[in-house]
């Protein structure tokens, strides 16, 4: 176990022979936690590389189930967690409180439920005990064959050759179990801060002219379905068409009611500003400031500004020269010297201009945002207030 610490394969073959060899050990009755640990990191990093198809006769499984499967087999079985926690937060789904007697419906809605609510649970211990609890589970689901009992879902399992009552898991089961270890904390602390008195709404209201162009609003639409689903939902809605590059929006109508989807496109596609959800301003206000951005400064401002995925750049984050914005649990901040609390796109975008003011002398790299920081800032006048269409006469000239 100690070699197998020390060594991280490289190409799927090594990949392999390092996953039987620590089988092997796991056989022997050898275990190590750090392992495990690592494994799990390693399928985080990894995850796209490897979740693809094995070729043969393993139809359905892919290089990620594999490492998974191993790195169950590694943890330590836990079943604590704060009974009073998963009620304030609205969790419970289950009859007994006992995780041993949670039978594998309620085991994977307690899963769906997590995912759902994921961007309004805090980061915390508890939050910590329940995923150890429901990773503790999936082992127990995924590593042995049960009866129907207690693998309840029919559509959900393969009959075992040779036995009448017992079933196991399917493929697309297990990659639906897999996301229990995509839940990550994200580890920062964030700092409060005071909001500088702004021009923001002002701002907003000049670039709205955008929501004209039925181009604008359908560009918003097709890209807010990869910020929309939740961890997990691709994998597990395109296992069928593994090797093959699915869309979000495809994964969400597997997923979703459709009705509820089409509510949200009709609403972006047509509605007036007023009447769109608030969730939904939030990928527009996003998209007017990209728009302000390269109507002006010629560059993309979610492009070079804007971080979703934060696991993936953490270490470009911490060496990273102007402010950036960081979408964490569906929320932005504002990452300079430590992250600051923005919530909404636009107090995010105060914050981030505010830095650049305070901070880069509105000068970020080789580009001056000095007219936006004035923009942002600046008193208005009256004619920057009115508001409306107005007519000319001549003799108004």
């Amino acid at each position: 176990m100690q070699e197998a610490m020390q060594i991280t394969p490289d190409t799927p073959t090594d990949m392999f022979l390092y996953l039987i060899d620590i089988y092997d050990l796991i056989i022997k009755g050898e275990r190590c936690p750090a392992l495990a640990i690592k494994l799990k990191t390693y399928l985080r990093d990894n995850y796209t590389k490897l979740h693809v198809p094995i070729p043969g006769c393993l139809y359905g499984w892919t290089h990620s189930m594999f490492v998974f499967i191993i790195y169950l087999h590694l943890i330590e079985p836990t079943y604590t967690y704060n009974k009073n926690w998963i009620k304030q937060h609205r969790l419970r789904l289950y009859k007994d409180p006992d995780p041993k007697e949670w039978s594998w419906d309620t085991f994977i809605s307690m899963l769906d439920l997590v995912s759902l609510k994921w961007n309004e649970l805090p980061q915390c211990v508890q939050l910590e005990e329940l995923l150890g609890v429901l990773t503790t589970l999936a082992r127990k689901f995924c590593l042995y064959i049960h009866t129907k009992d207690a693998l309840s879902v029919d559509m959900h399992t393969h009959d075992v050759s040779n036995t009448k009552y017992h079933v196991r898991l399917s493929p697309e089961s297990i990659v639906s179990v897999m996301r229990v270890v995509m839940f990550r904390f994200h580890g920062y602390t964030i700092q409060e801060i005071q909001l500088p008195s702004n021009n923001m709404d002002h701002f907003l209201h000049l670039e709205k002219r955008h929501l004209v162009s039925r181009k604008f609003r359908e560009g918003v639409c097709s890209w807010m379905w990869d910020r929309i689903i939740l961890i997990g939902e691709k994998a597990i809605a395109s296992h069928d068409q593994l090797g093959e590059n699915v869309s979000s929006f495809t994964c969400l109508f597997k997923r979703h009611p459709a009705g509820q989807l089409t509510a949200w496109q009709r609403q972006l596609t047509y509605n007036t500003y007023d009447k769109i959800d608030d969730r939904l301003k939030e990928y527009i206000h996003l998209h007017l400031i990209d728009q302000h951005f390269q109507s002006i400064y010629n560059i993309g401002f979610i492009k070079y500004f804007v971080v979703f995925d934060v696991f993936k750049h953490k270490k470009n984050i911490e060496t990273c020269k102007v402010p950036l914005l960081l979408c964490l649990q569906d929320q932005y901040h504002v990452h300079w010297s430590g992250v600051h609390r923005g919530g909404t796109v636009k107090d995010a975008f105060v914050i981030w201009v505010h830095f650049i003011k305070l901070y880069l002398d509105c000068k970020p790299y080789d580009m001056d945002f000095s007219l936006l920081v004035s923009q942002m800032f600046e008193s208005l006048s009256d004619e920057d207030t009115l508001e409306g269409y107005w007519t000319l006469h001549d003799g108004d000239l």
